[in-house]
């Protein structure tokens, strides 16, 4: 038996949403006759995390993992798994629809885990229940191209699910929120002065596409010279496994001041910064990785050792308002 083509074909591009229902079809070749109970496609959502902790109650290359799964589903397209059928050489088209949970999350791609979603189509030859269990796709071994999934027997085909976060639903989102510092930079043995600033937000909440406005009071009374203020929006995701957790953090966007000399003071006042598209991406109903999104402020001093930074965070949301 040879089976030239055997693929999974979606209706509409790879991109949908809670909710919303899969439609595709399954092509199939056959240069020859073929013996089986029926073709099965089965559809899974999952989440993986494997992380390196490194805790000392741990080996140092130790890893650890974790798996969810979001949602299953197994449903014969041709046979009813108990009859042998016997397929004719030729080509042979199956339609299916598959409607996707409301409450899963989105489609996730990091160095530690990812979230993903596939579907793979395969000719069924066994009992029932080893059926069930043997077809059952470890998520770890969902790759992008999963080459070892694909041969004569089985068809394989992602797709992306996203949903922009509403954040309308957030409490205290508009309130203002404000941090402040204060550090006292020595001179060799002796003191050289203090360096304060004040860091406010109007909201914490914001939708993509929106500018942030900065305020920032910043007083130099040290006798060394601020070289640089900045402020920036970050992001965080963390991942859990076995009991512990590790994180991967980068910086979204920035923007950045210039000198402040010594016994000077600088106003950021209501300076603007753009939220990214990038920016909206939420890890709701995911439970074994937690993305946060928080603005710093950072200050860096110039003393005769090395730049001392100086810095404070606020935490935010960012996403989009409801239609």
């Amino acid at each position: 038996m040879s089976v030239p083509r055997f693929d999974i074909l979606l209706e509409e591009n790879k991109s949908y949403q809670p909710g919303q229902t899969v439609t595709g079809h399954v092509l199939l070749d056959l240069t020859g006759l073929l013996k089986s109970r029926g073709v099965v496609l089965s559809c899974r959502g999952g989440g993986y995390v494997r992380i390196s902790p490194n805790r000392k109650k741990l080996k140092a290359k130790q890893f650890l993992e974790n798996r969810e799964i979001y949602f299953t589903e197994d449903r014969f397209i041709a046979g009813n798994g108990r009859d042998v059928m016997l397929f004719q050489p030729g080509s042979y088209t199956f339609e299916f629809r598959i409607k996707l949970p409301l409450k899963i999350p989105n489609t996730i791609h990091t160095v530690h885990g990812y979230v993903r979603y596939v579907l793979y189509c395969r000719f069924y030859e066994t009992e029932l229940h080893d059926f069930l269990q043997n077809t059952y796709l470890e998520m770890s071994e969902l790759q992008s191209e999963p080459k070892k999934l694909r041969s004569e027997k089985i068809a394989v085909q992602h797709f992306v699910l996203f949903k922009s976060y509403d954040i309308s639903h957030v409490p205290g989102i508009l309130n203002s929120r404000y941090e402040q510092a204060y550090e006292r930079v020595r001179h060799v043995i002796c003191s050289s002065g203090e360096i304060s600033f004040l860091f406010s937000l109007p909201k914490t909440g914001y939708c993509v596409g929106e500018h942030i406005y900065v305020t920032a009071d910043i007083r130099n009374m040290s006798n060394w010279e601020v070289i640089f203020s900045e402020m920036a929006i970050n992001q965080t995701i963390t991942f859990k496994a076995g009991g512990h957790t590790d994180t991967i953090q980068q910086r979204i966007c920035s923007t950045k001041r210039g000198n402040i000399p010594p016994h000077q003071t600088y106003l950021w006042d209501n300076v603007p910064i753009f939220v990214p598209g990038i920016c909206d991406v939420t890890t709701e109903h995911c439970n074994i990785m937690v993305l946060e999104y928080w603005a710093s402020f950072t200050v860096g001093v110039k003393t005769k050792i090395r730049v001392k930074q100086i810095q404070v965070d606020i935490p935010i949301v960012i996403g989009v308002q409801a239609q």
